[in-house]
């Protein structure tokens, strides 16, 4: 399933079904089955994103979500702003 040489596999189950991080250099895919943080100095504090943030709705609100948390639910884009859940529109 993961053989060739266009591909990065990093995983320590050594299963293949769920990796770490797992990459298809042929289709320009890259792949995290984690939890991803992206810190350090950014310029300017801004992350860009050159193409589409595909956000999949949630069926429940996050039961401890930080200040700053952006959601899809029930069909509304909602950020939290450290007191309760507000809609982008």
């Amino acid at each position: 399933y993961w053989n060739g040489s266009n591909y990065l596999l990093i995983d320590n189950k050594c299963d293949n079904i769920t990796p770490f991080i797992k990459g298809d250099m042929e289709n320009d895919e890259l792949e995290f089955n984690a939890d991803v943080s992206i810190k350090g100095s950014l310029q300017s504090n801004i992350i860009k994103a050159d193409s589409v943030l595909n956000l999949n709705e949630i069926l429940n609100l996050p039961a401890n979500p930080d200040k700053g948390d952006i959601i899809y639910y029930n069909d509304t884009l909602r950020f939290y702003n450290g007191i309760g859940w507000r809609n982008f529109w």
